[in-house]
């Protein structure tokens, strides 16, 4: 499918966090309602998404807290999850006009397959948990920390794209917001806020920047003083 988004040297890729960017909630915390561990969860999510201890110390804690729950508990809150509002719209909207989409998160196979598959994004980078009987054993593989800049230039590759838009909201996103030609902060952190080139609290306000861009029309940004202007 071509548009406006893919069409001669004009070729998009746009690359999605996964919690509280796609949905509208941190899914390990959900899950962790399920064990009676909330409080502790949410915490070390808040201090990993703040960049007060690294994100793979933030994964590895919260999910010992979660050992020994059952992986149906996972589709359980995947069913109840709401998505971002906006997001499907925005999903929409980009593939109607040809853009290529991913899902780069540290986030789990067990989710964000499934909402790739629900959006059909044409690209998924994300962690795997281990499980044994049905029960999380409290360890994963971890595919994605760091690298997130590192996945964006792969699928960037991999799709023939010109141009990349990252959009995240929290310490592990700051990566793959530095790699992308566009980098979007959505409702982020502050530790996010300020390297980001775009700060957005409604997600199909990336489409309007987006829509300005290839219009060659000049745009400013909501919540920011950036103004991008299409040569």
């Amino acid at each position: 499918m071509t548009g406006k988004f893919w069409k001669g040297n004009d070729r998009v890729i746009v690359a999605f966090d996964m919690d509280k960017t796609l949905i509208d909630c941190e899914f390990l915390d959900e899950v962790a309602k399920v064990k009676g561990c909330s409080d502790e969860v949410r915490l070390l999510t808040e201090r990993g998404m703040c960049g007060e201890i690294t994100f793979a110390e933030s994964l590895k804690a919260r999910l010992q807290l979660l050992k020994g729950l059952h992986i149906n508990n996972f589709d359980k809150v995947f069913r109840e999850s709401p998505m971002t509002e906006g997001a499907e719209e925005l999903i929409r909207r980009l593939h109607a006009e040809g853009a290529k989409t991913a899902i780069i998160t540290g986030g789990f196979d067990v989710v964000a397959h499934r909402h790739a598959h629900r959006l059909g994004m044409d690209y998924v980078a994300c962690n795997k948990l281990e499980v044994r009987n049905g029960m999380l054993t409290g360890n994963f593989l971890l595919d994605v920390d760091g690298n997130k800049g590192q996945w964006l230039s792969r699928f960037k590759q991999a799709s023939g794209a010109t141009m990349s838009i990252a959009v995240g909201d929290g310490a592990n996103d700051i990566p793959m917001i530095q790699e992308a030609d566009l980098g979007v902060a959505f409702r982020a952190k502050e530790c996010l806020r300020g390297i980001a080139d775009v700060n957005v609290d409604n997600l199909l306000e990336i489409y309007n920047i987006l829509d300005d861009i290839y219009d060659g029309t000049q745009r400013t940004c909501v919540n920011t003083s950036i103004e991008i202007i299409s040569e």
